[in-house]
Parts: structure tokens; sequence; C-alpha cells
């Protein structure tokens, strides 16, 4: 029960939401054609004549280019931002990707410098062969 409660609330809240906006397209369509209207007779027709249809019709026709110029512009607008962003992002990951570079190119010299600072530390084995003949020692270190 408080489901379909909440579900008819939910319902009425956007049922009231798409009124208002139905409301809202309505007046702001009154206001459009009442301009429309004003600028025809600020040109000289004449209401419920032919020229004054044709005179709204283009006023109309004028309008509507304008807001797709508009939205086209805007369209246009969103997209060098996208591409602008892209273009960011790509550069960033390429900024990430020398700095990884770098930092395991770091690693591996300090890893060779650790590894000789090793080698150095260790004593290292060594072999003395000595073999005589005669008067004469002869060694060799291995």
């Amino acid at each position: 029960k408080a489901d379909l409660t909440m579900k008819e609330k939910i319902l009425a809240q956007q049922s009231a939401s798409q009124n208002l906006n139905l409301k809202n397209d309505l007046e702001q369509s009154k206001k459009l054609m009442s301009d429309f209207i004003k600028v025809c007779q600020t040109m000289g027709f004449k209401l419920e004549t032919e020229s004054m249809a044709m005179c709204i019709l283009t006023q109309q026709t004028r309008y509507d280019a304008a807001l797709d110029r508009q939205h086209r512009s805007q369209l246009s607008q969103e997209s060098i931002e996208a591409q602008n962003q892209a273009e960011y992002r790509r550069q960033i990951s390429e900024q990430e990707a020398l700095r990884a570079q770098r930092a395991a190119q770091e690693a591996a010299a300090l890893q060779g410098v650790m590894q000789n600072m090793q080698k150095s530390l260790t004593p290292s084995t060594r072999t003395i062969n000595c073999n005589t003949f005669g008067n004469n020692t002869h060694c060799k270190e291995y």
C-alpha cells in the first residue's frame, strides 16, 4: 500500500510538472504569435488577411531558422569543447606514460647501481695456482 501511495505521488508530481511545462509552452507560443502579429502590423499588414497570414508565417520561419542556427552553434561549440577535452586527456595520458617510463628507467639505473655496490662489497673468491719449475715459481690468479 505504501508503494502504491508513493507511486501515485510520483505520478501526480510528474503530471503536475508536465502540465506546468505545457502551460509554459502555450504561454510562450501565444507571446511569440502576438509578437509576430505586432511586427506584421508595424509593416502595414491588416488582421485577418492573406498577406497578414503570409507575414506571420514568414516571421515564424525566420524565428525557427534563428533557433536552428543557435542550436547548431551550441552543438558546434559543445563539439569543439569535447574535442578540446579529449586532446587535454590525451596530453595528460602521454605525460603520465612519460613519467612512468622515466620512473622505470630510474628504477633500472638504481638497481644497476645497487648490484655494482653489492659486487664491490662482496669479497671475491680468488684462486691462486702456483707451479714451480726448477728455480722459477710461476703463479696465476683466477
